[in-house]
C-alpha cells in the first residue's frame, strides 16, 4: 500500500525521502479485501448482512472457518491466512499489519454494516452540480420527499421514520 504511493510519487516527479517499512503488507489487504479465490473479511460481512438468520456470531464463526484453521483438501495457503489469528475474546478475531496485532470485536458489525446513508448527505449529493456525483445518487432523490430534512446533526431515516411517512 505505501509502497504503491511511493511508486506513484517517483513517477509523478514529486520530491520525498523514501521510507523502507519493511513490510509487505498487500497479504494483510487480501485478508481485508476479496483476494483470488478466498473471500476477504468485508466481502464475508456483506455476504452475511444480506442472510435472513445472519448474526454477528454467525459472521464471526464464517471468518474463521475461512481464515482459520487446517486447511482443506486441495486449498493453498493464502498469504492473507498468516495475518489472521483467533481473538482473546469470545466474538472477534486478531488482524496483524503495520501498526502490530490489532483486536477487533465483531459485536454490532453486521448492525453498522446495514446502516442506512445519512438523509442530509443523500440529498446533498443528489442534487450536486456535478453531474456524475447526482446521478450516483439520483436513486435517493425522492426518498424521502415525504419526510422533513433532520436537524444540522445529520441523523438518519430510519425504516421506522421511513414507514411512518408512508402512513
Amino acid at each position: 500500500m505505501f509502497v504503491l504511493e511511493q511508486e506513484e510519487y517517483s513517477r509523478e516527479g514529486i520530491e520525498w525521502d523514501y521510507v523502507n517499512f519493511k513490510l509487505d503488507l498487500q497479504p494483510t489487504i487480501d485478508l481485508i479485501e476479496s483476494s483470488g479465490s478466498a473471500i476477504g473479511i468485508l466481502s464475508c460481512l456483506d455476504e452475511e448482512c444480506i442472510m435472513p438468520k445472519a448474526t454477528d456470531l454467525t459472521f464471526t464463526e464464517k471468518v474463521h472457518s475461512i481464515w482459520s484453521g487446517d486447511l482443506r483438501p486441495g486449498e493453498h495457503l493464502h498469504p492473507g491466512r498468516t495475518k489472521y489469528t483467533l481473538p482473546k475474546f469470545e466474538q472477534g478475531f486478531i488482524i496483524t499489519h503495520y501498526a502490530g496485532k490489532v483486536e477487533y470485536r465483531t459485536d454490532g458489525w453486521l448492525e453498522k454494516n446495514k446502516d442506512p446513508l445519512n438523509d442530509n448527505l443523500t440529498r446533498v449529493l443528489a442534487s450536486s452540480s456535478e453531474p456524475y456525483v447526482a446521478s450516483l445518487f439520483q436513486d435517493f432523490t425522492g426518498a424521502f420527499s415525504d419526510i422533513p430534512p433532520t436537524s444540522s446533526a445529520g441523523n438518519t431515516a430510519t425504516f421506522h421514520t421511513l414507514y411512518r411517512a408512508q402512513r
